[in-house]
């Protein structure tokens, strides 16, 4: 039955039709104290008329008094995979209250339990824990699980909702999938521009005498000690024949929170740097972060785990604006291509660089 349009329908406008009856009730009341009188017809009508007065009141009271508590194993969480949850309800009031519905973020998340239709009733000082489980269909930072409580009188002709105070901010990983491989062969093996094709000699360790700045995931055995006594300041030495095919890839993240555009996002920029790391080849990242910019170079599995883990929910989080041109310039500073991955459009464009 629950699957049925009626079904749907009436639980839908279940709220208007409680106050279509509560309003016949109030008007047949109103009748007989007009026209019989006596003490039980008046005892019926002020019931009816004050009804409406006790039950807002105690809807406040409830929202005063009722605290709603829920945590996720772990605050990194991997797409469409299940995870503890616990939930606690508390009445810290000293009468009980009832009426109360959770509304959950089911677009992006689901209970192991749907447990969403249930009125939930508390005595007084009482705390009731549900264990369930969670699982985030999107990858991204976002908030999940319950997002709002409902409050209603017994007969459901009032109501209140707010979000509640303390929501579940999760951050979910994507999973590593293939979906990028393809264009990244491509883009490594071809140049859009015209030149030569990119040929690295990956098997090709030795030192070379070409330099760059030292950037987070480098390894220190490629520092220019030298060069660092000198001046001060960290540079790697980059390996013979590689300083040409650096690729750097500019993330730049949309104004909205777009929730299947970034989880689309967060997989290719994913799949991207596992095949990088895969071919041992070497990839830098950059992206907003804070009040400036950030970057990170995948070139081997190591450095890959620390960008899924560590670096790729950075590029989600709450950034000042940073103007696209200096992120640009941040990737200029380096040898090598350059693209960039705009999350508004979904897809890796390629971009020359500056003469």
């Amino acid at each position: 039955m629950k699957d049925t349009k009626l079904y749907q329908f009436i639980i839908r406008h279940r709220m208007g039709f409680a106050r279509i009856i509560y309003l016949i009730l109030l008007i047949a009341s109103v009748v007989l104290v007009s026209n019989q009188g006596g003490k039980l017809t008046y005892v019926l009508f002020f019931s009816f008329l004050l009804y409406p007065v006790l039950s807002f009141i105690h809807i406040l009271y409830t929202r005063f008094v009722f605290r709603v508590y829920q945590e996720a194993g772990g605050h990194v969480l991997y797409k469409k995979t299940p995870v503890s949850c616990q939930i606690s309800f508390e009445n810290s009031g000293i009468i009980p209250i009832a009426g109360i519905r959770i509304i959950t973020t089911d677009d992006v998340s689901e209970f192991r339990d749907p447990f969403a239709d249930n009125r939930f009733s508390l005595a007084a000082k009482e705390k009731m824990n549900i264990d369930t489980e969670i699982t985030c269909n999107y990858a991204g930072a976002y908030v999940a699980g319950i997002k709002e409580i409902k409050l209603t009188d017994c007969f459901g002709i009032m109501g209140l909702t707010y979000d509640i105070p303390t929501p579940l901010r999760v951050t979910v990983l994507p999973i590593v999938t293939d979906i990028a491989e393809r264009e990244m062969s491509r883009l490594y093996a071809e140049d859009e521009t015209g030149s030569k094709p990119y040929r690295l000699e990956t098997h090709e360790e030795t030192l070379g005498n070409e330099i760059r700045k030292y950037m987070e995931g480098d390894s220190m055995n490629r520092v220019h000690w030298k060069n660092y006594a000198r001046s001060g300041k960290l540079y790697v030495r980059l390996p013979e024949r590689q300083n040409s095919g650096l690729m750097s890839i500019a993330i730049l993240t949309g104004e909205g929170s777009d929730t299947v555009k970034r989880d689309y996002m967060m997989e290719y920029l994913v799949s991207a740097a596992n095949w990088f790391a895969k071919q041992k080849r070497p990839v830098r990242f950059v992206y907003k972060y804070g009040s400036g910019t950030k970057e990170w170079l995948v070139e081997n599995y190591d450095t890959f785990q620390k960008f899924y883990m560590e670096r790729l929910p950075e590029t989600v989080s709450k950034s000042a604006d940073v103007d696209e041109n200096e992120v640009l310039e941040k990737m200029e500073a380096v040898g090598g291509s350059m693209a960039v991955y705009r999350e508004d459009e979904g897809k890796l464009l390629r971009i020359d660089r500056k003469r």
